[in-house]
C-alpha cells in the first residue's frame, strides 16, 4: 500500500469550532466565525484524560485508554455533542485551568474527569461529571474491582454520564453504549495497552502492539474488536514498510486480511473491522475500499477518522471536490485533526492553489509540530515556488525531528530532499552525486526527480527507471511533474499502475 503519510483539509470556518491557538482556516485568532463566543450546547461533553494515580508510569495506558473509550461510546449517542479527544489532548496547561475556562476552550457544557490506579489484578477508578459553568459535580462514583471488571466499569461510566446529561436513555442508546466486540475484561486491558502503543507510530511499538492484540484474541476469541485491531496494525506494518515479526509485505497483508475477515465473521456490524479492511485493500481495489469505509461510516457516522479515510480514498481516485467535502466533514467532527489539514494541503497543491496549500500545511504543523511528512511536503512546494530559505528551513526541521531520516520507509525521500537543497543552493555537483547514489540504490522519489530536472539531468533519470516503474495518478498530479508529464516513459509508469489497480 502507498504511504498513508497523513492528511489534509481546508478549514470550513463557519462549520468547525476554532482549533486551540488558531482558526480552522490556519489564521490566528480571533476567528471569523462567531461561534467562538457562543455558549456551548447544553448537551455537550468533553472527557478529560484521566489522571494516572499509580506510581508506575506504565499505567498511563489505562488512564488514557479509559478516557478514549468512554468518549467514543458517548459519541454514539446522537443527542450528545462530544468534544473530540484530539481537541482535549491538545489543550495546554490543563492543570492550571478552571472548569469554566476548560468548558469555554473545549466548547463543552459538561466535563468528565477522573483518576485511575492499577495494581496486581485490581483497578481503582474515581470519576465525576462537572457542570463546566459552575464547577459543581452532577454525578460521581468510585469503582474498586478486579481487572476482569475493567470493561464493565467503562460501560457503566459511559451509561451514567449519558443519562446524567441527556436524561432517560432510549433502548437504542443503551445498546450503543455496550461494547459489541469485546466481552472479556482481561482482553480489554490488552486492547487498551495495544491502542496506547500504536499511537507511538514506531516499528518497535508496532511489534509490542501486535503482542498485546494477539493476547486479547487468545483471551477473548470472539472479540471482533481484538481481531480488527490486529488486522489493522498488520496492515500498517505493510503500509509503512516495517518488517513486523520479520515478515515481508505480502505475508503481512495476508495475515491482516485473515484477521479482519475473522472479525467480520464474528460481528458483521463491526465498524472498526470494515475500516481496517478498507485500509488494507483500497490500494489494490479502490472501489472495494470505498465500499468498506462507507459501511464503517454508516455504522458510526460521527467517527471523524472514518470520514478522513473516505476522503483519502476519494482523493487517490482524483475525486477532489468530494474528497474536500469529506475532509471537511471530518474536521466538523474533530477540528484538531492535523492529518486532515495535511491531506487538504496536498489537494490544494495539486490544484495549484498554493496559498491555500501553505496555509493548510501551517495548520497541520501548528497542531502537530512533530509531523515530519508535513515538513517534507511543504519543502517540496516551497522548492517549486522558489522559496529556497523556506525549503531549507523545512528540511532542517525535518532533520531535527527525525534524527537524520524521515521515518519508516522514507530514507530515500529524505535523501532526495537533501539533494534538492543542494540543487537550490547552486551546488550542482553535490546534488548530482546524491542523485546518482539514490538512483544506484533504487531509492527513487519525487524529490530526487525534481532535483534531476533542476540540474538538467531529468532525461537521464527517466532513462534509469526500472522496467516495472509505476506511479500513482494522485502523486503524478503534483506540479513538479509538469516538465515530464508528457514523456512516454512517465506515461508508461502511470499506465502500469492503472492496470494493477481495479
Amino acid at each position: 500500500m502507498t504511504q498513508r503519510l497523513l492528511a489534509v483539509a481546508l478549514a470550513c470556518a463557519a462549520l468547525v469550532r476554532p482549533v486551540l491557538g488558531q482558526c480552522p482556516d490556519g489564521t490566528p485568532p480571533p476567528c471569523r466565525s462567531a461561534a467562538r463566543t457562543n455558549a456551548p450546547p447544553g448537551n455537550s461533553i468533553a472527557v478529560l484524560t484521566f489522571d494516572n494515580l499509580s506510581r508506575d508510569t506504565g499505567q498511563t495506558y489505562l488512564a488514557e485508554g479509559l478516557a478514549n473509550d468512554i468518549s467514543a461510546q458517548l459519541g454514539q449517542i446522537e443527542r450528545l455533542t462530544v468534544t473530540s479527544r484530539t481537541m482535549v489532548r491538545r489543550l495546554p496547561n490543563v492543570t492550571a485551568m478552571t472548569p469554566q475556562a476548560m468548558g469555554r476552550a473545549l466548547a463543552a457544557a459538561y466535563l468528565v474527569s477522573g483518576g485511575v490506579q492499577g495494581g496486581p489484578n485490581r483497578v481503582h477508578v474515581s470519576v465525576e461529571l462537572l457542570r463546566a459553568a459552575t464547577g459543581q459535580a452532577v454525578w460521581s462514583s468510585q469503582f474498586d474491582r478486579t481487572t476482569a471488571d475493567l470493561l464493565a466499569i467503562q460501560q457503566e461510566i459511559a451509561a451514567s454520564v449519558a443519562a446524567s446529561v441527556a436524561g432517560r436513555l432510549l433502548p437504542q442508546e443503551r445498546a450503543a453504549l455496550v461494547e459489541r466486540s469485546a466481552g472479556n475484561g482481561q482482553a480489554y486491558d490488552h486492547l487498551l495497552r495495544g491502542d496506547f502503543l500504536l499511537r507511538q507510530r514506531t516499528a518497535e511499538a508496532a511489534e509490542r502492539t501486535l503482542t498485546e492484540y494477539e493476547a486479547a484474541v487468545r483471551l477473548d476469541p470472539g472479540s471482533a474488536r481484538a481481531r480488527a485491531s490486529l488486522g489493522n496494525v498488520l496492515g500498517l506494518c505493510a503500509d509503512w514498510r516495517w518488517r513486523c515479526r520479520g515478515l515481508g509485505n505480502d505475508s503481512l497483508v495476508a495475515l491482516a486480511r485473515a484477521a479482519v475477515d475473522s472479525a467480520l465473521a464474528r460481528d458483521s456490524l463491526s465498524a472498526e473491522a470494515y475500516a481496517a479492511r478498507a485500509g488494507i485493500e483500497y490500494d489494490q481495489d479502490h472501489a472495494s475500499g470505498l465500499r468498506d469505509v462507507e459501511r464503517a461510516i454508516a455504522l458510526q457516522p460521527r467517527n471523524a477518522d472514518f470520514h478522513h479515510q473516505r476522503g483519502w480514498i476519494l482523493a487517490e481516485d482524483l475525486q477532489f471536490d468530494e474528497a474536500i467535502r469529506e475532509y471537511r466533514r471530518a474536521l466538523t467532527l474533530d477540528p484538531a485533526l492535523a492529518a486532515t489539514y495535511e491531506h487538504l494541503a496536498r489537494i490544494a497543491t495539486i490544484q495549484r492553489r498554493f496559498d491555500d496549500a501553505l496555509a493548510a500545511f501551517d495548520s497541520a504543523i501548528r497542531l502537530e509540530p512533530e509531523m515530519t511528512v508535513a515538513y517534507g511536503r511543504r519543502a517540496m512546494l516551497r522548492a517549486w515556488l522558489g522559496d529556497r530559505a523556506g525549503m531549507r528551513a523545512d528540511v532542517e526541521a525535518l532533520r531535527g525531528r527525525s534524527g537524520g531520516n524521515a521515518g519508516a520507509g522514507l530514507d530515500g525521500y529524505f535523501a532526495g530532499l537533501e539533494a534538492l537543497v543542494a540543487a537550490a543552493s547552486g551546488d550542482t555537483a553535490a546534488a548530482g552525486a546524491r542523485v546518482d547514489s539514490l538512483r544506484t540504490a533504487g531509492a527513487l522519489s519525487d524529490a530526487t526527480l525534481v532535483t534531476a530536472l533542476r540540474i538538467g539531468r531529468g532525461n537521464d533519470y527517466l532513462g534509469s527507471l526500472p522496467p516495472n516503474f509505476t506511479i500513482e495518478p494522485f502523486w503524478a498530479a503534483f506540479p513538479w511533474y509538469d516538465p515530464v508529464r508528457a514523456d512516454p516513459r512517465f506515461q508508461a509508469g502511470l499506465e502500469r499502475y492503472r492496470q494493477g489497480v481495479r
